[in-house]
């Protein structure tokens, strides 16, 4: 095989005979479309040749000879994995294929291999279409438009747009897992707490740690948080699929819906400082008693939730003047009263198949606007969410949304379901520089059908929930 080097010094060694200007190749572009999809090595290949010729030169015949053995070299087949019996696993490049016994030869990274194909496993696919059939069968060939599939009835030609989902599995002894999918077992409905394009599959039951789901239908599904019942906030979020077009390898979808709840845990936080009047003076060795002088302003600061009534706890404690003794209290801060909060939500989800079988990538973008009580501003959040299968059973997911009212558990005052409080201090609080722009990242875990464990950075850390 000639190397690129060479075929250069004989168009340059034409170039030079020729008494002619002399215009040969200017753009070579070789486009494969190997069906990389399915990891084969076979034909067919487009090829372009893009040249560009003097109007008065006519290319000759060796410039064209060079043109063509430089697209032949430039083709190498791709790998391609065996599957025995034996429960083995062989990637390489198919060399032969010998008829007489019945044997592949197979060149791998270390050396040349020759496989019996009676000891070779049959891949099988199955194949789930838009109208909710599954067909099962070899794949024979595929391109971008249809795919031909040999099944026990019969040789079927779909086409791509027809298909929702390919599950691959081998079929022998000791059958591998295979790492080829083009759907993870979770399509998510929301990515943390943030919706997506996505709605529950139609009779779909979703339960988790803190909230419940239905599908309703193919497009509409309800969801409501159960733990809020305890504190009797009536609560509902619906969510309707306004379009969803594409197939197994593109795929897009567009959700709205709003949520409605009677009796609102405020989770929305403000910055809120200020001073208090606390004592001052010292203490008495001789009769063990503090002796107060006068008062001082003492500061506070934190990040709370909207609408918490704050209280001066302790203003009995005598500040030393020497420095020798402090004591400044606390300030107390009592939960937000529970509220009507209304949302109304939208959010479009992109999805693309990945190469080679190996699952799918999917982009979201969506926003949120919602109205508190009687507060006044609207709060709202927009965000970019992506998830990716990792394998079948594990998705990556990550999320940048931009909300200012939304504040990381560190830089918030410690609060609970009751409130919470904050120290005093003796110097104005400063307030720290928190950005309206958040992160979050984590992942599901699906080690069933039915049940999936999740992990993420923003609380809450930890996930479970159930689909049925």
């Amino acid at each position: 095989m000639k190397s690129f080097q060479a075929v250069l010094f004989e168009v340059e060694r034409e170039k030079a005979m020729s008494s002619k200007p002399f215009y040969p190749l200017v753009c070579l572009m070789v486009r494969h479309n190997i069906n990389s999809r399915r990891n084969k090595s076979v034909f067919p290949h487009q090829i372009s040749l893009i040249f560009s010729m003097n109007a008065e030169v006519k290319m000759t015949k060796l410039s064209k000879i060079i043109a063509l053995l430089l697209v032949a070299f430039s083709i190498q087949a791709a790998p391609q994995s065996f599957y025995l019996k034996s429960g083995e696993k062989v990637t390489g490049e198919l060399l032969t294929e010998k008829s007489a016994d019945s044997t592949l030869v197979v060149k791998t990274e270390f050396g040349e291999m020759t496989l019996a194909k009676s000891e070779l496993m049959t891949e099988s696919a199955q194949i789930t279409l838009a109208n909710g059939d599954r067909l099962i069968g070899q794949i024979l060939k595929e391109d971008r438009e249809e795919l031909i599939l040999l099944t026990k009835g019969g040789q079927l030609t779909i086409p791509q747009k027809k298909i929702m989902r390919i599950d691959f599995t081998v079929q022998g002894n000791s059958a591998p897992s295979l790492e080829k999918f083009t759907l993870a077992r979770e399509k998510q409905v929301d990515v943390f707490y943030d919706a997506t394009g996505y709605t529950l599959e139609e009779r779909t039951l979703y339960v988790s740690g803190l909230s419940w789901g239905f599908g309703i239908s193919p497009r509409l599904q309800i969801m409501s948080k159960w733990v809020d019942y305890f504190w009797g906030n009536f609560n509902i979020r619906p969510k309707y699929q306004l379009f969803h077009s594409g197939s197994w390898e593109r795929e897009q979808a567009l959700a709205v819906g709003f949520a409605f709840n009677t009796r609102y845990q405020n989770d929305f936080y403000e910055w809120q400082e200020g001073k208090v009047p606390i004592d001052v003076g010292y203490y008495d060795d001789q009769s063990h008693k503090t002796i107060k002088t006068g008062t001082m302003d003492a500061y506070y600061g934190a990040y709370i939730p909207f609408g918490s009534a704050l209280d001066l706890y302790d203003n009995s404690g005598i500040v030393d003047t020497s420095g020798y003794y402090g004591y400044y209290g606390w300030v107390d801060f009592d939960a937000p009263e529970f509220q009507e909060y209304y949302e109304v939500f939208a959010a479009y989800t992109f999805s693309r198949a990945r190469a080679t079988h190996s699952g799918r990538m999917h982009h979201t973008f969506g926003g949120r606007i919602g109205k508190l009580g009687n507060y006044d501003d609207y709060v709202y959040r927009a965000y970019y969410a992506g998830a990716v299968d990792i394998r079948k059973n594990l998705i990556l997911n990550y999320e940048m949304f931009y909300d200012p009212f939304y504040v990381e558990w560190w830089n918030r005052s410690a609060s609970g379901f009751f409130g919470g409080g904050m120290d005093l201090e003796r110097e104005p609080v400063q307030k720290p520089d928190v950005s309206p722009w958040h992160f979050d990242i984590g992942f599901i875990y699906a080690p069933t059908d039915w049940l999936r464990f999740g992990i993420h950075f923003q609380p809450y850390i930890f996930a479970i929930y159930m689909k049925f």
